[in-house]
């Protein structure tokens, strides 16, 4: 008596069935494993057996063809605006206030005042924290890798 496997029942299911479809077959075919035991066997497994005694021309059937649907082309799609975009685009529709060339000159004024006031407080900070580090006698043998002007004015 022949050896029943699971191979020799899917041939034998699908040589009686070979003028049905595939999903059919294959759903017979796990129908048959189960009633002889096999029941590890599923769909997924049936169908890869059914395609290969196809291919190898064990049993009798047809493998449906795969056809490749087209997809339609991509729409462009709008970006949705950022925050710093809606930011940008606020600040761009507000009116710009254009100011007399007086009025600029008069700014520039106030600016540069502002500057020379800052530069001169910073000036007198160095200056006296230059000489509260030369208070102190000098060794007149010791001599300094490098001096500032104001250093050498002190000294002299």
């Amino acid at each position: 008596m022949a050896r029943v496997t699971k191979t020799s029942i899917t041939i034998g299911v699908m040589n009686e069935n070979a003028d049905k479809p595939m999903d059919t077959v294959v759903a017979l075919i796990v129908a048959a494993q189960h009633a002889a035991g096999n029941i590890d066997v599923t769909e997924k497994i049936a169908a890869g057996a059914y395609r290969w005694c196809v291919n190898k021309g064990v049993a009798t059937g047809l493998i449906p063809v795969k056809t490749k649907t087209v997809r339609a082309p991509k729409e462009k799609v709008v970006k949705v605006k950022t925050k710093k975009e809606a930011v940008a685009k606020v600040k761009a529709e507000k009116p710009v206030e254009t100011k007399s060339p007086e009025e600029i000159e008069r700014i520039k004024a106030a600016n540069l005042a502002r500057i020379k006031e800052v530069a001169k407080k910073f000036k007198k900070e160095k200056e006296v924290e230059v000489e509260e580090n030369y208070e102190q006698p000098l060794d007149s043998f010791a001599a300094p890798a490098f001096l500032t002007r104001r250093e050498v004015e002190i000294l002299v």
